[in-house]
């Protein structure tokens, strides 16, 4: 009896060791994680200033490791060469709108705020981020087949759901559109091109220029 107390005591006594080293084997890989984001951020970073700069061409990664005072090798780690570089660049420029109407669908209830909430999250997205969206404007001729692929098919997704959006608010009443599809295309045109051109340099805050244009993407819809 004595015996097997003792057993089950030290048994006891091992157990919360053992459930500590999956937390800290976690934490490690968090930390990983991070790290590796943190790189990768700071070489897309680099790199849309060089394409920006020199266009895809142009530029190199030689010149993107000298920017960051990096050798390739640390490039290599992240990005499988200059066109895996200018994809994850695009993708970005595109994942705003994407990431603008699956947040408004999720925030709003009606068609009428769901297009308000997209038109107004896109354009904010432009305006911050609208080098990605120019390099993606100017170099999409440069990406890979598969790249061109994704992109393509995340354009496609954010169409669909901005089209039944309109669809939706045409049925309720809320919208009067004759072509709900190339009300879409407009709706993204004004949104993406005021962001690009207004992005640098401008004086008006984004928040202030989304006042001024949102009302303009609702007045297409004759929004009601």
């Amino acid at each position: 009896m004595v015996k097997g107390a003792v057993t089950r005591a030290a048994a006891a006594r091992t157990k919360p060791g053992k459930s500590k080293a999956p937390a800290a084997v976690d934490d490690a890989d968090d930390v990983r994680l991070a790290v590796r984001r943190l790189k990768r951020e700071r070489i897309v970073a680099a790199a849309v200033t060089q394409f920006e700069e020199h266009g895809f061409t142009g530029a190199s990664l030689d010149a993107v490791a000298e920017q960051m005072g990096v050798t390739k090798p640390f490039i290599y780690a992240q990005f499988r060469s200059k066109s895996d570089l200018l994809g994850e660049i695009c993708s970005r420029a595109v994942r705003i709108s994407s990431q603008a109407i699956d947040l408004a669908l999720a925030t709003h209830r009606t068609p009428r705020l769901q297009l308000e909430h997209f038109a107004r999250e896109l354009l904010l997205g432009v305006l911050r981020s609208g080098k990605h969206l120019a390099i993606y404007m100017r170099e999409e001729k440069n990406l890979t087949l598969q790249d061109q692929q994704l992109i393509r098919n995340l354009r496609r997704e954010v169409d669909r759901k901005l089209v039944g959006v309109l669809n939706e608010g045409q049925a309720l009443g809320e919208f009067d559109i004759d072509d709900p599809k190339l009300a879409a295309m407009a709706i993204g045109g004004i949104a993406t091109w005021v962001g690009v051109r207004l992005g640098q340099g401008e004086q008006q805050s984004p928040e202030q220029i989304a006042d001024k244009v949102v009302p303009l993407v609702l007045a297409m819809t004759c929004a009601r």
